[in-house]
């Protein structure tokens, strides 16, 4: 992370920001710096970074600092940032507000990739409500965002009053057009903290949503949400189906993070989760990932022994690697991964344990199904699996038998002359390099940087 790699402040935690790819960078926006030698005090990240995925030469993309952004542009806590990579833009939504009142108007703000420039679009609205902690996915190729349940509360909506509330229906916003519909949610039980991922079956793709918290009604009575509990919406039909997984079924968990890789021809669609912390209870979290196929819906654990980790992103790269970035260690004081700013790749396509963390490989760009999901599902690398789950609804079993041809859509705008200008890598933007620096001048930059990062109330 930003301050490990300078090494002026001892055991920062990048934890509460959102993540999304627009192009070769995927930007980092938001969320809480936490510092272990001033308390454990939360700082809100005051910059949009980015990693550089078309630069592998370290090993992990390197992180750059895209832009510093304008007071009037709020930097949230657990909230959601959408990318519309055929128009190079993010589109920032919901999460808490850690250092101001939440405004009257709580807008969406939107990058501009191109130009390096916010935009405050039109509001939502009054009866579309912004919460944090939602579970939230983009689909590219037709322009639309998803935002799932999560809480709203005074930390989120101004004017609140009374305790947070658990939300149980879906929001939906056309990137292209500025425009909001709300749409049912997949049960009566409201939740939060869970994952909401996409994957392309079906007439128009699938959302996929499991994990995290049932709350009762919407209160602050919380229950686990079992890991064996899937919900599946049609975006098509607009109608939510459910089912039960087996196998190797995950504990219980909430802030995990998740990402899609689909098999060559199609024919399953694996789901690797990673880490989360503990649904209820006193345990630390997890380490550990484990793999959700799909139709087959059977759960295999993939990898054990990693130190508890939650609150933190996972991004699918090319649909062969998974960047799993920041997060909370709740048993670890020291940093992690300076030198890779907290980042760590997670080859999806490995067939040995060896192979399964190595370093970030800006040519992979093909995914295989590996033995140890083909040797319970069927099948080989290419795909051709032959386990179906016998409790599906019909209706999803055909949606999952459609292979789906996603169409390009054509771009709204073109880039202006000016546009794209190649960014310096953070290290060269700070006259750092890797672990190396005079002492005085590392202090000085990192004051700078502390007074960057806001402190939270």
């Amino acid at each position: 992370m930003l301050v490990c790699r300078l090494q002026v402040f001892a055991s920062p935690r990048l934890t509460g920001f959102s993540a999304a790819q627009v192009g070769d960078r995927l930007y980092i926006d938001g969320g809480f710096i936490n510092i272990s030698d001033r308390d454990f005090t939360n700082y809100t990240n005051q910059y949009l970074l980015s990693f550089d995925l078309a630069n592998d030469t370290t090993r992990m993309p390197e992180m750059t600092k895209s832009v510093t952004k304008p007071l009037t542009v709020p930097s949230l806590i657990n909230g959601a940032l959408w990318a519309d990579s055929t128009n190079g833009r993010l589109f920032a939504f919901g999460g808490m507000y850690p250092n101001m009142l939440p405004p009257d108007d709580p807008a969406v703000w939107s990058f501009d990739t191109w130009n390096s420039t916010w935009t405050k679009l039109a509001s939502p609205g009054a009866r579309i409500l912004r919460p944090a902690s939602a579970m939230s996915t983009s689909v590219e190729w037709q322009g639309k965002a998803y935002m799932l349940g999560g809480f709203v509360g005074s930390r989120t909506t101004r004017g609140w009053t009374g305790n947070d509330w658990i939300l149980k229906d879906m929001l939906i916003y056309n990137m292209v057009e500025n425009t909001w519909r709300n749409d049912s949610g997949p049960r009566t039980n409201p939740r939060f903290e869970g994952t909401l991922v996409y994957v392309p079956a079906g007439d128009s793709g699938l959302l996929v949503s499991f994990g995290g918290m049932y709350s009762d009604g919407g209160s602050l009575n919380y229950t686990d949400a079992p890991m064996s509990e899937v919900d599946i919406y049609d975006i098509s039909g607009g109608r939510w189906y459910s089912a039960e997984a087996d196998g190797d079924v995950p504990a219980a968990r909430r802030r995990f993070c998740a990402g899609v890789a689909s098999a060559p021809d199609g024919g399953s669609h694996n789901i690797y989760l990673f880490g989360g912390g503990p649904a209820s209870g006193d345990d630390k979290g997890f380490g550990d990932v484990y793999i959700l196929s799909l139709p087959s819906f059977r759960w295999i654990k993939w990898f054990d022994g990693g130190p508890p980790h939650n609150s933190l992103t996972c991004n699918v790269i090319n649909n062969s690697q998974m960047l799993v970035i920041g997060g909370h260690f709740p048993e670890q004081t020291i940093c992690d991964s300076p030198e890779a700013f907290g980042a760590h790749n997670l080859n999806l396509t490995a067939n040995t344990e060896a192979d399964k963390w190595i370093g970030y490989n800006a040519s992979q760009t093909r995914y295989t199904v590996p033995k140890e999901i083909s040797d319970v599902i069927g099948g080989g690398q290419q795909g051709s699996a032959t386990l179906k789950s016998k409790k599906l609804d019909r209706n999803l079993q055909v949606l999952f038998s459609r292979p789906l041809v996603e169409k390009q859509r054509a771009p709204t705008r073109t880039p202006s002359p000016q546009a794209k200008k190649q960014e310096k890598p953070l290290s060269l933007v700070l006259g750092l390099s890797l672990g190396l620096g005079i002492p005085a001048f590392l202090a000085v930059v990192g004051a700078i940087l502390f007074i960057r990062f806001r402190k939270s109330r």
